[in-house]
């Protein structure tokens, strides 16, 4: 008797065990079946993009701490004779003529004083021809790169929100600072977002600025969410004829949300959503 119920009892655990498995396999395949539906899925949804032309407005954007104002300079815009027309130690007010190069005039954005002026003479583009001084406080971004993509003396309006405290306020002017970093470097820029004497602000407090540029018309544009690198150089994914490849583009200007392609795409090219850094097929 006993040894029947000892029978029964193994015979039970028999099945149980043989149904446990068959579940397990189960389990597996359906496990195998979700991951390629995951793979399939990701393959149908990665989403294409088109290069378009449009209209952008360079930006850059930034924290900074408010500081007392930096020497800013204002350089040629044009490769030609320069002739001045006020001299070192002269205090100027907004909007003097202070020289020519050629048949262009430069002209002070702020009341200021002249720190150094350079001799009548042949002068190549982008050089620092005046060193001037704002008595007030300014606003610092880095902008090496975005100086790079503009015009000389382009025309840039700022905006700066005091965290905390006043704003959105104009800045008054924005004006390029030269920063002298390690002996390979030389000189960068810098861009100041000159606060008015009327505005109560106090050194160290933390603003939020933004700075644009003269808007850009008919450039070829793309999410810059698509693109793979920022500054100058980069990579998409081009689609054409059902094949992919990874191709290099030339960067310009951004406004944050798109940027331009100077090279290395043609107006329609269709290219994936996702950059080629953060595409999982690549992993």
């Amino acid at each position: 008797m006993k040894e029947n119920k000892l029978k029964k009892y193994f015979s039970v655990l028999g099945v149980l065990a043989v149904l446990i498995s068959l579940i397990g396999l189960f389990g597996c395949q359906k496990a195998a079946k979700n991951t390629d539906c995951e793979q399939s899925s990701w393959n149908k949804t990665t989403g294409v993009v088109q290069v378009k032309r449009g209209r952008l407005t360079p930006t850059l954007s930034g924290k900074s701490n408010v500081s007392r104002a930096n020497p800013f300079v204002i350089v040629s815009p044009q490769q030609g004779e320069f002739i001045a027309k006020i001299e070192s130690g002269v205090k100027v007010k907004k909007g003097t003529v202070l020289g020519t190069v050629g048949n262009v005039e430069l002209v002070t954005p702020v009341d200021a004083t002249i720190i150094s002026v350079e001799e009548t003479g042949e002068y190549p583009k982008n050089y620092p021809l005046f060193t001037m001084q704002y008595v007030g406080f300014a606003l610092n971004l880095d902008a090496e790169y975005f100086l790079r993509e503009l015009p000389a003396n382009s025309i840039l309006n700022g905006k700066f929100q005091i965290q905390d405290g006043i704003g959105p306020e104009d800045a008054i002017a924005v004006v390029m600072s030269e920063t002298s970093n390690s002996e390979d470097q030389g000189m960068t820029y810098s861009l100041q977002c000159m606060i008015s004497q009327d505005v109560e602000v106090k050194e160290g407090q933390l603003a939020t600025v933004v700075v644009t540029a003269e808007t850009k018309e008919d450039v070829l544009l793309l999410p810059i969410s698509v693109v793979a690198g920022r500054v100058k150089q980069g990579s998409v994914t081009l689609i054409s004829d059902g094949d992919e490849k990874k191709v290099q583009v030339e960067l310009g200007a951004s406004d944050g949300a798109y940027i331009e392609i100077i090279s290395g795409l043609n107006e329609g090219d269709k290219v994936s959503a996702v950059p080629p850094n953060l595409d999982l097929r690549n992993n």
